[in-house]
């Protein structure tokens, strides 16, 4: 699909500035607010809407254990006991996404969900289930990582005066600020594949139809490509190398909107506050697992 191209973010342009620009109108100077709640989930949130054409209802709360559960079922590995806690958000999301698709189908608009209706594989229309898993998708993979980055972005800044300072003075280096932030704190720590032959890799050899496990935040840290690895550093000359959006046939697909909304969202913040305050690195609560980290909560205050 054309859906997610940069020119087609390019035309969104305006309306992630205007959402990025309305979050920041609502916070005072001063006043320690929940980054999650009053900037990084309503912000995302109106660009998804725009984007994917669905208005979204459910709160954060509920959103963010919907893609957790979500999350977990496509990787094959769902919590049971979760999964069954949730069942009445699971229905209620599906039922609004079906209900969505069927009244694109009928009134087509500019939206992603109309662009899938209208698109073909092999000469046939996408089915109402894989239109449903699409969505699904689209949300699992658009949403909660550009929340989480956002997150990311304020502890670097608010741990890094003399970096803040550098980009509210320059405001052209904050796309090489995004890039290493993708590096340096890769949120999708691995992905798993299937061999389809046989490989020897650094002298090791791999039988065809192995499940290999690949460390991509290892990857976004290999001396050899990356010097001084640890160090977060964006005037790095291959800035834009790492694999937090995957590479080759797995790239991924909306990129290009993702870091928009990044750039953005941390433009309009930078430009409206002098300094940014939440707790040091090390005293920031994270949940890991081996496919996805993130930050449940961050308060911050900007002044």
């Amino acid at each position: 699909t054309k859906a997610f191209t940069s020119k087609v973010t390019k035309s969104l342009l305006p309306d992630i500035r205007g959402a990025a620009e309305k979050m920041v109108a609502s916070i005072k100077r001063g006043e320690k607010i929940s980054f999650i709640d009053r900037f990084a989930h309503p912000y995302v949130t109106a660009i998804t809407d725009k984007v994917s054409g669905i208005e979204q209802t459910l709160s954060q709360e509920e959103m963010d254990t919907w893609l957790t559960v979500l999350g977990e079922v496509i990787t094959g590995t769902p919590d049971k006991k979760r999964l069954a806690s949730i069942e009445k958000i699971i229905q209620r999301q599906t039922n609004k996404f079906t209900k969505t698709i069927a009244q694109k189908k009928q009134c087509p608009g500019t939206d992603l969900i109309s662009e899938l209706i209208g698109a073909e594989v092999d000469g046939e229309k996408l089915s109402d289930v894989d239109l449903l898993n699409a969505v699904e998708l689209i949300y699992v993979g658009g949403f909660h990582p550009q929340v989480q980055m956002l997150c990311r972005a304020m502890v670097q800044l608010s741990n890094n005066e003399g970096l803040f300072k550098a980009l509210k003075a320059s405001s052209e280096k904050v796309p090489a600020f995004v890039d290493e932030l993708l590096r340096h704190q890769t949120l999708a720590p691995g992905t798993i594949r299937k061999t389809l032959q046989e490989v020897t890799f650094q002298g090791v050899t791999i039988p065809a139809g192995a499940t290999v496990i690949c460390l991509i935040s290892s990857a976004n840290r290999d001396p050899s490509v990356f010097p001084d690895p640890d160090t977060f550093d964006i005037n790095r000359p291959n800035v834009k190398k790492h694999l937090a959006f995957g590479s080759g046939s797995h790239l991924c697909l909306g990129r290009a909107l993702a870091k928009q909304q990044m750039i953005t969202g941390l433009e309009a913040i930078i430009k409206n506050f002098d300094s940014i305050t939440c707790l040091p690195i090390e005293e920031i609560e994270e949940h890991n697992t081996w496919m996805f980290r993130y930050i449940p909560n961050l308060s911050v205050i900007f002044s």
